[in-house]
């Protein structure tokens, strides 16, 4: 045993000099991978760590979270880039990249590279990072089919070019879900994924029944959609929740007592809403990260209608946190979330009797959650009114779902794994590395 090796033994609780990167730019409405950084970021620094979050900072961006000390903008323009029915932001090139890694490099004990299969700084800091001065990680979050593209460049071709660059060089690879882990086990020559899968973290204290709830006019039943939607955004179903919907109002019965609230960004496709009277549905737009926890403890109910290409459900997990009704599409992604098993997929579910018939719905339960065959709107439809038939279900089983995404998701648990990776992989370095001249000096 070294003696760096010997020092973090006995050090267990050592502050750490921390780094996280996003290829993505931040907004206001956060995307899965940027909300598991700012989650990341509250509790590291609340155990002590001194963290930085190196991404492209827009002037006008605000964060109720990250420090502004410590965010660190990295440059470079962004352009929007299709993939799986979605489209998302990454940042390209910036010449701010090459002394941007060399900081990396001399000041830091860890480096979270994440969502490496975008291209941007994550995956150049990876390539050339040196690995005998610091721990680099790599958390990675895509999933389902790959070929992200924008003007007929493909994402994924710098992740293939230089898959063997970024195999070698990285300690540690964290899938943050079996669908992840799958993927990259393809994209990249490396096997046994699935047993290093750290699931994204979800702030339980955030997201919970106690606080303050909304009023909203008329006491109807409410339904939440958050997500991206518009043309371009097929990936989150929104236009199979629109079919849905359209069937629900279509019956006289519900016409008065239901409405629909559409979160996220997106201008929403008009002519999905045909059919819908205006009054039935509320655009709500972007949702403030301080707000959304109040949106998913008033409304009745959340309905999250994916299609594919789910590696974890944010929405969804959020939702059951608050212990909300959620009815979610059977999707890998969004089964990990109902199920609390990060390592399962749709088929070992159902194969190992996680789900049972929903009230004779033709629907399925797992945990206090409604499964519906994905792109399936007659299925949705009828979820949807079986929970408005059912007020006092918003209450039965609040506690089992809320207990689901404590025990597998908060981010006390997830972090506490992802502590001992970080402490593991510094266990590699060398006493020349940067936390080794740190503690030797000491």
């Amino acid at each position: 045993m070294g003696e760096l090796e010997r020092l973090l033994n006995e050090r267990t609780d050592l502050p750490l000099n921390i780094a996280i990167i996003s290829p993505y730019l931040w907004t206001r409405d956060r995307g899965g991978v940027n909300r598991h950084i700012e989650t990341l970021y509250k509790e590291l620094i609340r155990r002590g760590h001194t963290v930085k979050i190196f991404g492209r900072f827009p002037r006008n961006f605000s964060s109720a979270v990250l420090d502004l000390e410590d965010m660190v903008d990295t440059g470079g323009w962004s352009i929007p880039m299709r993939n799986g029915g979605s489209v998302t932001k990454v940042v390209l090139y910036s010449r701010r990249w090459g002394g941007i890694i060399k900081y990396l490099a001399n000041n830091f004990d860890v480096v979270n590279a994440q969502a490496p299969e975008a291209l941007g700084l994550p995956s150049r800091a990876i390539r050339e990072l040196d690995r005998s001065k610091v721990a680099i990680i790599t958390t990675v979050h895509a999933s389902g089919k790959i070929g992200l593209k924008a003007r007929g460049y493909s994402i994924y071709f710098d992740i293939k070019k230089y898959k063997g660059q970024i195999a070698g060089n990285v300690h540690q690879i964290i899938p943050v879900s079996r669908p992840a882990a799958e993927l990259f086990e393809r994209l990249l020559p490396v096997t046994g994924l699935t047993e290093s899968i750290v699931p994204n973290p979800v702030d339980t204290e955030l997201f919970s029944p106690e606080g303050k709830r909304l009023v909203f006019p008329n006491e109807k039943t409410t339904i939440l959609f958050v997500g991206r939607h518009g043309k371009n955004e097929k990936r989150k179903g929104f236009r199979y929740l629109a079919h849905a919907f359209k069937q629900v109002v279509s019956d006289k019965s519900y016409l008065d007592t239901v409405h629909l609230l559409i979160g996220g960004v997106g201008r929403v496709d008009k002519k999905s809403l045909r059919g819908i009277p205006a009054d039935c549905y509320t655009i709500l737009g972007a949702i403030a990260p301080d707000e959304l926890p109040q949106y998913y403890r008033s409304v009745s109910m959340v309905v999250a209608p994916s299609q594919s290409n789910e590696s974890f459900g944010y929405v969804p997990a959020e939702a059951m946190s608050s212990g909300t009704p959620v009815i979610m599409s059977n999707i890998d992604g969004y089964v990990n979330v109902a199920t609390g098993n990060a390592s399962l997929t749709c088929q070992e579910a159902n194969k190992n009797g996680y789900f049972t018939p929903f009230e004779n719905t033709g629907l399925l339960q797992c945990n206090g959650a409604i499964l519906f065959e994905a792109r399936n709107a007659v299925q949705l439809a009828t979820g949807i009114k079986w929970v408005a038939d059912h007020p006092e279900f918003r209450h039965q089983l609040s506690a089992t779902r809320r207990k689901t995404i404590v025990d597998n998701f908060s981010v006390n648990a997830v972090v506490d794994r992802l502590e001992k990776i970080y402490y593991n992989a510094l266990m590699q370095l060398p006493d020349e590395s940067n936390i080794g001249k740190r503690l030797l000096q000491d």
